[in-house]
């Protein structure tokens, strides 16, 4: 795909996480880059994605932290520096990248006790992903968080 918005491949693609695909396609997707990184038909969905794939980290894999999940989502292997975005993170939501975070429950859903980081979480992530001050309308990052938890606590896959 040829960007359009001064190079940013997330602005783009309508995915400001840069959250790859999967082999069944996320929800709300209609297509891939040539580097793997979802096209999605609004950003609403790449909102919703990068909540099930961190819930995914967080749950199946036990990343219970921040440094802990972007090890998953920015790996080193992919050219990243996930310590790099951990502390980035945790600047931004006022907490150490190696506390334990109680974001999600057992079942998905999201935990009262620090779910209320999650939209800062998410606004930190996508400063990171295409630039400091970059922000996607909190509207959109909720209606996302919204979609996530109808979704994954239903079992809608993926």
């Amino acid at each position: 795909m040829t960007n359009t918005h001064g190079g940013s491949r997330g602005i783009d693609n309508r995915n400001p996480f840069n959250v790859k695909q999967v082999p069944t396609k996320w929800k709300g997707s209609i297509g891939e880059d040539a580097d793997g990184h979802a096209i999605f038909g609004h950003e609403v969905y790449s909102a919703r994605a990068v909540m099930r794939d961190l819930a995914d980290d967080f749950l199946n894999d036990d990343k219970r932290t921040l440094r802990g999940l972007f090890a998953d989502y920015a790996p080193k292997a992919a050219g990243n520096d996930p310590d790099d975005y951990a502390r980035f993170v945790a600047k931004r939501i006022g907490r150490n990248p190696d506390e334990k975070l109680r974001l999600f429950r057992p079942n998905g859903a999201t935990n009262d006790f620090d779910s209320g980081l999650l939209l800062p979480i998410l606004m930190a992530m996508v400063e990171m992903e295409i630039c400091a001050g970059y922000q996607v309308p909190v509207e959109i990052l909720n209606s996302g968080m919204a979609l996530y938890r109808r979704d994954f606590v239903s079992q809608v896959q993926p």
